[in-house]
């Protein structure tokens, strides 16, 4: 609590010096002040603040991202979204502010959308794993699974230790039907979960009997009906 307190009260000092020093953007100050506000509980006059820094300047991507992240802890996610909006379309190029608006518009139903910020936001941050795996969730709910497997495998070279996704990528891939593929990758599953730590391996349980049920039963059936509807298909041609 005391450390809480004493960052809070540096936060205030920071807040009036900067108020105080013209050079410093009226925009940023109000943004600043605003933020300090939020985090005293003044939701209503952080927001208040926060709208004048989008009045001051409508230009202002940053305004606009605060004010967007203040609605939408606010659950006023349609007033939200258009602020949201806003700020990827004043700075295209901002991963995160394409990040934000693609999930805010996911939110609303708007997947297309979403899919081209959340492109932008994996072109403009490559090395941002969570994006890679945004891109792909978004996808497979848009029925897209061959391009959403292709973004789960980025996300398994970039973060192969990570158990999570790799399971993702294994079931996606039994929906595909690529059944070697899937099979590797249960199996390295297995492998992750087993070198997890102690403490995680109760999270993780779930994944490791699914993986196993796959190895042991889900595959090997597809498989055969696979190989069966082949050999019928066969077996018409031929005759």
């Amino acid at each position: 609590m005391f450390v809480a307190n004493l960052v809070l009260r540096m936060l205030l000092l920071l807040s009036g010096a900067l108020a105080m020093d013209a050079s410093y953007p009226k925009v940023g100050r109000l943004c600043q002040q605003a933020g300090i506000l939020a985090a005293k509980g003044q939701i209503e006059d952080a927001m208040a603040l926060f709208s004048e820094a989008v009045e001051t300047d409508e230009n202002s991507p940053d305004a606009h991202s605060h004010l967007a992240v203040a609605l939408a802890k606010q659950q006023r996610h349609h007033e939200a979204l258009a602020h949201f909006r806003k700020a990827a379309e004043l700075s295209p190029a901002s991963p995160i502010f394409n990040a934000n608006a693609a999930r805010a518009l996911e939110q609303a139903g708007q997947l297309n959308a979403a899919l081209k910020h959340q492109y932008r936001a994996v072109r403009f941050a490559p090395d941002n794993v969570s994006y890679y795996l945004r891109a792909a969730m978004l996808l497979s709910s848009m029925g897209n699974d061959d391009n959403a497997a292709k973004y789960l495998r980025k996300y398994r070279t970039m973060a192969p230790g990570h158990v999570e996704p790799a399971h993702k990528l294994a079931l996606l891939l039994e929906k595909l039907r690529r059944h070697d593929e899937a099979a590797e990758t249960h199996r390295s599953v297995l492998a992750l979960v087993v070198g997890a730590p102690a403490a995680a391996r109760g999270r993780l349980e779930r994944i490791r009997r699914d993986s196993e049920a796959a190895l042991a039963t889900r595959i090997p059936v597809l498989e055969a009906a696979q190989a069966a509807t082949a050999a019928a298909a066969a077996a018409v041609k031929a005759a």
